[in-house]
């Protein structure tokens, strides 16, 4: 649009009145209002699209009192970025790294699910992904055909269900590894594990009603902490799961690429970076729970579909455990509170929380375990439960979580 207006002004008189360059400075609006528009596709780069919206209304505002040198140098610009784009798209140069690991995890691992809002694909064999931000953290997945790590048990059979997160699933560990497939060897009988990355107390619940149907000796609910930052419905958590798979699609985006870099430039400057704790792991500054958890009232939701997971379980007549996971930077305290001074409210509405969890499985009758005391020992002996950079447990993270898990008599 810009070039066809600016060849429709080259072909009026040099010394036309400004009221002439109308038709240019439209066209050059449209031009960046559509580059605009395109950017305003993927959420996460809004600022950065409006920014290049301003710009493109300020140059048009310069063509349209007749500056020329002005409305020509926009052309080249727009041109310029269009034609950057488009090679950027074409050749995928800007979806590599970081971008395409994350895009694999969500398209490739994920599939949308009417139930579940979403859940592993089914029949993964062997599905090898890497950590977006450290490429030698890798893992090797494979699924049976309700989509979970159950390859090979026997459901009927398993008289264990856990019911939880990406740490019930084992992120970045093989399934033997995991807490899960560990205790299945400490105890000689086999368990399986309904589990996803991402996952929330709504998810929870619906899994745990799936497990109730065919009713096994023990269902294991697995909280993590960031279940505590409030619930998405479960239909809009599969548009939510959709909106991360179309953004990673879309990562070679120049747009994005450009707005990444500013945003990261932002929160260095303002200390929100990661930060580097003792034996060279790394903790960060939002961690689990909602800073205003409990002032926002995100508690009164999530603890409400908690009761109702603590209710049916009774009703049923299937023994209940509840396991609560913490948080990396809340096994970490000590480091956390040095190095983010500011955001101590995360740990402690993590803490309280997880306090109002156990009160109302105890006032249920339901056995509660709290893993942050044995993973806190082993900090303070100098072990690494866990990986250095990613926030999940290490191999050694899911054998303390197990011998705790093992150990317990509820």
């Amino acid at each position: 649009p810009a070039g066809v207006g600016l060849v429709a002004a080259e072909l009026r008189s040099t010394r036309a009145p400004a009221s002439e360059g109308v038709a240019p400075a439209l066209a050059i609006a449209a031009g960046w209002l559509a580059l605009a528009g395109y950017a305003y596709a993927e959420p996460s780069v809004y600022p950065f699209a409006s920014g290049f919206a301003l710009v493109g209304v300020l140059l048009a505002g310069a063509a349209w009192r007749g500056k020329r040198r002005a409305t020509f140098g926009a052309l080249v610009l727009l041109l310029g970025v269009g034609a950057c784009e488009l090679a950027c798209q074409a050749s995928g140069l800007l979806i590599r790294g970081q971008a395409e690991a994350r895009r694999r995890y969500y398209q490739e691992l994920h599939q949308l699910d009417p139930t579940l809002g979403y859940r592993p694909r089914p029949g993964l064999r062997e599905l090898k992904l890497s950590y977006h931000l450290d490429p030698d953290l890798r893992g090797v997945y494979s699924t049976d055909e309700r989509g979970f790590r159950n390859v090979g048990r026997d459901y009927a059979a398993a008289q264990d269900w856990f019911v939880g997160d990406s740490f019930t699933w084992g992120a970045w560990v093989t399934r033997d590894e995991c807490f899960v497939g560990q205790l299945e060897q400490r105890w000689g009988r086999p368990a399986v594990a309904l589990a996803a990355g991402g996952y929330g107390v709504l998810q929870y619940e619906a899994l745990v009603e799936q497990a109730l149907r065919e009713r096994p000796a023990r269902i294991w609910l697995c909280v993590f902490a960031n279940d505590l930052a409030g619930q998405i419905p479960l239909a809009q958590s599969g548009a939510h799961y959709e909106e991360f798979a179309t953004r990673f699609t879309r990562a070679a985006s120049l747009f994005r690429a450009l707005d990444l870099g500013l945003r990261a430039l932002v929160l260095r400057a303002r200390g929100w970076g990661p930060k580097e704790a003792q034996a060279g792991v790394t903790l960060w500054p939002a961690a689990g729970a909602a800073r205003d958890y409990l002032a926002s009232r995100h508690y009164e939701a999530v603890e409400a579909t908690y009761a109702r997971i603590l209710a049916r379980s009774q009703e049923a007549g299937v023994s209940l455990r509840v396991v609560l996971i913490p948080s990396k930077e809340l096994v970490y305290r000590a480091d956390y509170e040095r190095l983010f001074p500011r955001q101590r409210d995360y740990l402690r509405n993590e803490a309280q929380g997880y306090e109002r969890l156990a009160g109302m499985a105890a006032e249920a009758g339901v056995p509660c375990l709290d893993l942050t005391p044995a993973l806190r020992r082993a900090v303070e002996v100098g072990e690494r439960p866990y990986f250095a950079l990613d926030p999940h447990w290490s191999p050694l993270g899911h054998q303390l979580a197990a011998e705790a898990i093992a150990a317990w008599r509820p």
